[in-house]
């Protein structure tokens, strides 16, 4: 049974309430692999009902240089109120690209189970997965546009390119890696936010089954964005575990917003990591995939390695470096 000792009081009457059971043994409790923000994450099955929850945890946090475990927690709350939200706004206007949301209460997220999907790219199947799921991604961009704004664009934008520290990236890149400043810089100007842009489409973040096809969750970031934003990012995580993804790139990837990405990605990655190194490596590796598809970076498996970084990237920015001088 997963443990359910760090569930509050308040938590637990959420879900019991929910499976109308009087206490929280009588139910079973299904532990999850994945998710890198600090809540409670299971699989809860009762009888004839069964719900995902991720539930806010506030006593988890710790107060540290940065900020008090009030903020960390506040933060976080917000955006599983977010998440919340946006889910519900996204099944009201096209349940089919996305899970049922069951229920939002006191810092409780439930909703659908999606048993037997794949949550990883499988590589015997990845055409039908690709296929699948960047159906589900158009999907979110006719989505009408709400009250949503450019809010996360603008906080990509705020932390990017301009904002890096170089000299706290690991593994030699420091010096090499600062001469896409300037490309990367002039690359984001002028990035459109007319549609609505889930932010997040990462493998871990899409169930996909053979026969019901794929499903969008974790929507705590979703708000305007770039044609083909979405698209971008999946294809960035995929290459990024060694997946082909060129013969899907054409009319998918908008370079700006890999730019745009790649530059937020560096500037976070160099931030106190917390309570785990884990979330800024990934952020390293991401940003590292983005600028190799960009072309600025030879491939992790080539011949070519840091060393030789500065050469490479003369060679393969040429339409970036008329843009930097244009600007």
């Amino acid at each position: 049974m997963q443990n359910v000792d760090k569930l509050s009081q308040t938590a637990q009457a959420v879900i019991t309430g929910y499976f109308g059971v009087p206490s929280i043994d009588q139910l079973a409790f299904e532990g999850v692999k994945y998710g890198f923000m600090a809540y409670y994450r299971c699989i809860v099955r009762g009888v004839g009902k069964a719900a995902f929850i991720k539930v806010h945890t506030p006593e988890i946090y710790y107060d540290d240089n940065n900020g008090t475990a009030e903020e960390y927690s506040n933060k976080d709350l917000r955006y599983l109120e977010q998440e919340a939200d946006n889910l519900q706004y996204v099944n009201n206007h096209n349940p089919s690209l996305v899970p049922q949301l069951l229920l939002y209460k006191d810092g409780v997220m439930m909703i659908e189970v999606m048993d037997d999907c794949h949550w990883l790219a499988p590589r015997d199947a990845l055409n039908d997965y690709v296929r699948d799921t960047m159906k589900i991604l158009k999907g979110i961009e006719t989505l009408p546009l709400g009250d949503y704004s450019d809010s996360t664009m603008q906080g990509l934008l705020r932390e990017n390119w301009s904002e890096v520290n170089f000299e706290k990236i690991p593994n030699g890149y420091t010096v090499n890696l600062e001469l896409l400043r300037d490309l990367g810089a002039t690359a984001i100007k002028g990035i459109e936010s007319d549609r609505i842009v889930h932010h997040d489409a990462h493998q871990l973040n899409i169930g996909w089954h053979p026969e019901r096809g794929s499903r969008l969750v974790d929507f705590s970031r979703m708000d305007l964005g770039p044609a083909n934003a979405d698209a971008t990012m999946l294809l960035i995580d995929l290459h990024k575990h060694g997946y082909n993804v060129k013969p899907f790139m054409d009319g998918r990837f908008n370079e700006q917003y890999a730019w745009l990405r790649a530059g937020n990605w560096l500037y976070r990655s160099t931030l106190p990591p917390g309570s785990s190194e884990t979330v800024r490596t990934n952020q390293r590796l991401s940003a590292r995939a983005a600028l190799e598809l960009l072309g600025m970076l030879p491939p992790r498996h080539s011949e070519d390695n840091s060393h030789h970084l500065t050469s490479w990237i003369a060679a393969h920015h040429s339409k970036y470096s008329d843009l930097s001088t244009s600007q």
